[in-house]
């Protein structure tokens, strides 16, 4: 929406469109969107020969997905096309691991992401605690072997 055309648009929104245009930029921060866009229309009127631009928003729903990691339905607000891609990739958890972080564009799946990381994580130390555990306490070469396999890998 950068280029000079659309800048001269944006110029001519009518005050309810500008209005409108300004609650969807607030609350993109907390929508996973994906790569939809935000369209402005223009329409001319023949009897007058005036124009009127207006912004077409996009559909927006409120879903509840189930995360694997966290056990549990996550409610998030997403487009239709959000919605694909997730399903696309085989459900929220892997859509959120697959995506690097700076490709995400939302507080919302950045927080999401962050939670089952940590989810994660905690279950790989649960069960490296309890391979050491499993290993037995008098094999010192058993412990190294677990140790080894607490560290983190690169």
């Amino acid at each position: 929406m950068t280029a000079p055309r659309s800048v001269e648009l944006l110029r001519r929104l009518v005050p309810e469109a500008r209005q409108s245009l300004q609650r969807i930029m607030a609350g993109q921060r907390d929508t996973l969107w994906g790569s939809t866009e935000i369209k402005l229309r223009v329409r001319k009127y023949p009897k007058s020969g005036q124009e009127r631009v207006s912004v077409v928003k996009p559909q927006l729903n409120r879903v509840k997905l189930y995360s694997h990691v966290l056990k549990t339905f996550v409610p998030v607000r997403m487009t239709p096309e959000m919605l694909r891609a997730v399903e696309r990739r085989g459900g929220l958890d892997d859509y959120l691991l697959s995506t690097p972080d700076g490709a995400l564009h939302s507080n919302a799946a950045s927080t999401l992401r962050w939670q089952v990381l940590c989810e994660l994580a905690k279950k790989r130390e649960a069960e490296a605690a309890a391979s050491v555990a499993s290993r037995g306490s008098g094999n010192p070469e058993g412990r190294r072997a677990a140790l080894r396999d607490l560290k983190p890998k690169a």
